[in-house]
């Protein structure tokens, strides 16, 4: 049986989506046969109920890799939940979207800023401490630094996984990469440890877009 926050999540959850649907594309929140069951995991999920563990055999100490192809949805879900906590401060709902290619750029200028401090942070230490969701892993790339191959991603995940074991600090992460294209882009140490860090979730579907 569902407890009451997972339905007080999924209603204002279908609320927030259409309202930025409604002013960005003009269209409203679809829930279907391709979203339905993605959607009933993520409301149980984020309203901590054990029914995730019990009915889809999910994790609830885990974070989530959510995957499908572009346009379905999935950095709208997680921009909905930002919506929603700066709404309720619902501690639950507490994530931070930053998309790969930001944080590749950014430390591609770390590593060639001639004028850094001996106590300045690292973008790997500013992504390491909070929960935060990782948008488009995949896109991100490897960088030259002085003849050396940087996989910026593949190393901050690996921070992240030091966290995770710690103190349980939890990575949400979105991408098209299924689980074998993961297994084909990263290190085999961090392709282990996504199986220990998420829960693998998939939305299906085609583009909504339109």
């Amino acid at each position: 049986m569902k407890n009451q926050a997972y339905h007080i999540l999924k209603r204002n959850f279908i609320t927030e989506a259409n309202r930025l649907l409604q002013k960005n594309e003009r269209r409203s929140f679809e829930v279907d046969d391709d979203n339905r069951k993605f959607l009933d995991m993520m409301f149980l999920y984020f309203s901590k109920s054990t029914d995730f563990e019990t009915k889809y055999s999910g994790r609830l100490h885990k974070g989530l890799y959510v995957y499908g192809v572009n346009g379905v949805g999935k950095s709208l879900f997680f921009e909905v939940l930002e919506n929603l906590y700066r709404r309720f401060l619902h501690k639950s709902l507490a994530v931070k979207t930053h998309n790969v290619l930001t944080i590749v750029d950014s430390y591609r200028k770390y590593l060639s800023n001639s004028n850094l401090a001996q106590n300045d942070k690292t973008p790997f230490q500013f992504y390491a401490t909070s929960t935060v969701h990782f948008e488009d892993l995949g896109k991100d790339h490897r960088i030259n630094h002085w003849g050396n191959k940087v996989d910026v991603m593949d190393e901050l995940l690996c921070i992240r996984y030091l966290e995770f074991r710690k103190r349980r600090m939890n990575t949400y992460i979105s991408s098209n990469l299924t689980i074998e294209g993961l297994k084909k882009r990263y290190s085999p140490e961090l392709y282990d440890r996504f199986f220990e860090m998420y829960n693998f979730i998939e939305l299906p579907g085609k583009t909504r877009r339109k």
